[in-house]
Order: structure tokens, then C-alpha cells, then sequence
């Protein structure tokens, strides 16, 4: 009984242990886990963009290409291509020069050259060292023991830090609607430069963020980041800063563009094509019919009968004529006129070969020549050399038979 007692006490002080240590390294915390995008913000980028600038008194258009822009209107890019198509980088370049007011943001695709050459603003890439000198003020902050009542340096919430960026503070000149921006979504491995003179621009302590250029009558704004997204556009600055960048205004037609999410080529091939892909899909299933394996013959096989003699001998004559060129058959007929002789002609046997053809056509009253022509040719013949010659040999014999049967009887 002591030592139950003392087994129990044992591990209740082990469980007692284990649950003041768990007391003591763990804590409870809240973490906001946001919803899933649902209806046309899942599967439209510009979702937010759009209902700001309409609730904003500007009119507003979605596409996947360029088409007809609007005259002095505003055309937002992400995720384009810049350069892939000379005409249509052209006609974006001919529509700013004409009073267009075009933005970029990080997520534009090639034509870093071109877009230079044309508007001044390039974007250049950190090295490794640059950014491997900007993380050790990261890791001091991160590593910060959770304990301190300090209170955080930096007041943009740490939601936003998933948008693959940084945020930061970035600074207005010449002022616009703010001096200054808190923003999301910059991105830390590169940055903005102008060989030209900006009429508005972002930066941070150190680099270029934002910048925006007249060309001709209209203007090109590029930005170093990606704010305007559906769940960050109302977080923090963003809202105003979207605004400030597209300088709108109520009455404003707004294009946004994207080559993000394109239709697959089999669905613009049904989209523009569905015609000529279903005649397409029926020639082919009638080829694949025409040329496939059948499960049985074309027609019922005949009923099972008898074959008459007639046609026994024509089908054996046919295959012996065509395996052979018909030798074997002339040899069995020539052996069957000299045992019909043996058996009609006394002392057959002791004739040689001319005695007994000229024996066996004085009998049967045929022509000595002809008949041994056609006994002593053994090479293979035509169809029609071997009919002759079996008519001739058959005749030579029935007769023999026919005229020594004859002799007997009288």
C-alpha cells in the first residue's frame, strides 16, 4: 500500500512540474487572420481601386487589353509587359504625349531600356551588400525582448508587412495632399532614378520611391512598390496616397489594366473560334471511326455449306497452279495416263520413253507429237499452257481407257 502511495505522488509531482513550466513559456496572444477575398474582389485586382475612384466621382473600366483609350484620362498598369509588343508600348507612349496620365507600379514586366529612354526613370537594383547593410536594423528591432513597455518607433502596423515589401515613411515633394506618407509594399531591392527633372516625387531617407515626369501634355508616375492591392488600399496612407498619384478628380475616366489572369489559349480559341474548332472535333471523330478496329465483319457470314466436286477441283487446280506454277499438277497427271497404260498396254514397262508416248497415241488415236510436247515439258507454265496441257493429257487417257475397254469386250 506505501508504495501505491508513493508511485501516485510521483507522478502528480511530475504533472505539477510540467504544468508550471507550460505556465510559464507560453502566453496567449490574438492574431488577426484575414477572410478569404470573396465575389468580384477575388478575381479582380483593381476591385478597390475602382469603387474609391467611383465613390470619387470618376467613371472607371477593367481590362485584359489596350484598346481605345480615353483622352486625357488615366491608365493604371500592373503587371504588364512593357516592351513585348513595339506597336502597343507606342500607342501608350503616343496616348501620355497627347495629355494621358499613365502610373506604373513595381509589378511592370521588361522594358526597363525603354522606358528610360522615354520618360527619364529607371529603376536600379540593390547589391547584395546594400541589402545585407539594411537588415541588421531589422534584426535589432526584431530581437527585442517582448517584455519592454517601450513603446514601437514605428507606428504602420504589422498586417501589411505580407504584401511582399516594406513599409516605410516617405516624404511628398513639392507637397501635395499630405507632406508625407505612411506606405506598405515597397519594395527593399531596388529603387528609383531620373535623369530629368520630376514635377512630384516620394522619397525615403535615402532613395527615390515615387516619381512622376511630364512627357508632352501628359504625365508617366512610377512607383517603387504595391499598395493599391484590395486589402491594403484603406489601410494607413494608401487611400490618399492613390489619389495623389493619379491626381483625380471627379469627372475622370479611369482604365485599369492587366495581364495577370489571361484567358487560357483553349479558351480564346473557343471564345473566337468555336465554329471552326466543332467542325474541327467531328472530322476528326469521323476519321478516328473510319480507321478504328471493328468488333466484327461488315456482313453475316454466309450459312455453312457443301462444296461440289466441280468446285473442289477448281480451288485445288487454282492453288496448284498458283503455288508452283502448276507442276505438281501436271506431274499427277502424267503419272495417272502411265498407270491407266500399265494397266492397258502389255509389257509397258519394258518400253522406253518415246516407245510408250507413240504406244499410248497409236491406241487413243491422238497425235504422237502433241502428246509427248506435253508429257515431256516437266518447267511450270501460264494458266493457259496448263489448262491445254491437262485437257490434252486427261483426253489421251480417257481414251486409252475407253478404246482398250473396247478391244476387251469384242
Amino acid at each position: 500500500m506505501n508504495r501505491n502511495w508513493i508511485i501516485s505522488a510521483i507522478v502528480l509531482a511530475g504533472v505539477a512540474l510540467l504544468a508550471t513550466w507550460i505556465a510559464h513559456n507560453t502566453y496567449w496572444d490574438t492574431i488577426r487572420i484575414p477572410t478569404s477575398l470573396k465575389g468580384e474582389a477575388a478575381s479582380n485586382p483593381f476591385y478597390s481601386r475602382q469603387r474609391l475612384a467611383e465613390a470619387l466621382g470618376a467613371t472607371t473600366e477593367h481590362r485584359h487589353a489596350l484598346g481605345t483609350l480615353p483622352e486625357g484620362g488615366i491608365v493604371v498598369l500592373s503587371h504588364w509587359h512593357w516592351s513585348v509588343i513595339d506597336n502597343r508600348r507606342r500607342q501608350l507612349e503616343e496616348w501620355v504625349e497627347a495629355g494621358g496620365r499613365l502610373i506604373l507600379d513595381h509589378t511592370l514586366v521588361g522594358g526597363e531600356k525603354e522606358l528610360q529612354r522615354w520618360s527619364g526613370i529607371a529603376r536600379k537594383m540593390a547589391t547584395e551588400q546594400e541589402q545585407e547593410q539594411d537588415e541588421p536594423e531589422k534584426n535589432e528591432t526584431q530581437e527585442e525582448s517582448p517584455d519592454e513597455e517601450s513603446e514601437p518607433s514605428d507606428p504602420l502596423p504589422e498586417l501589411l508587412w505580407a504584401n511582399d515589401g516594406v513599409c516605410g515613411v516617405l516624404l511628398a515633394q513639392p507637397i501635395s495632399l499630405r507632406d508625407e506618407y505612411h506606405v506598405c509594399g515597397i519594395a527593399n531591392d531596388a529603387w528609383l532614378t531620373a535623369d530629368r527633372k520630376t514635377a512630384w516625387e516620394l522619397r525615403d531617407k535615402e532613395h527615390l520611391q515615387a516619381a512622376r515626369v511630364n512627357v508632352g501634355k501628359g504625365s508617366v508616375t512610377v512607383l517603387n512598390a504595391t499598395p493599391f492591392g484590395n486589402r491594403e488600399l484603406l489601410e494607413i496612407d494608401h487611400a490618399l496616397l492613390f489619389a495623389d498619384v493619379t491626381q483625380l478628380t471627379a469627372g475622370d475616366e479611369i482604365v485599369f489594366l492587366s495581364e495577370e489572369k489571361r484567358a487560357s489559349l483553349l479558351a480564346l480559341m473557343w471564345r473566337y473560334g468555336a465554329p471552326v474548332v466543332t467542325l474541327s472535333l467531328v472530322l476528326l471523330a469521323l476519321a478516328l471511326w473510319r480507321g478504328a478496329v471493328r468488333l466484327g465483319p461488315l456482313a453475316a457470314a454466309p450459312a455453312a455449306a457443301r462444296r461440289s466436286i466441280g468446285e473442289q477441283i477448281r480451288g485445288t487446280g487454282q492453288f496448284a497452279l498458283r503455288f508452283g506454277g502448276g507442276v505438281e499438277l501436271h506431274a499427277a497427271c502424267v503419272r495417272a495416263l502411265h498407270e491407266t497404260a500399265q494397266r492397258r498396254i502389255p509389257g509397258y514397262s519394258q518400253l522406253d520413253a518415246a516407245e510408250r508416248v507413240a504406244r499410248i497415241a497409236q491406241i487413243a488415236d491422238v497425235d504422237a507429237d502433241t502428246l509427248s510436247a506435253t508429257v515431256n515439258h516437266t518447267g511450270s507454265r501460264r494458266r493457259a499452257e496448263l489448262r491445254n496441257a491437262v485437257m490434252v493429257i486427261e483426253y489421251t487417257r480417257r481414251r486409252l481407257s475407253n478404246a482398250t475397254r473396247a478391244r476387251e469386250t469384242s
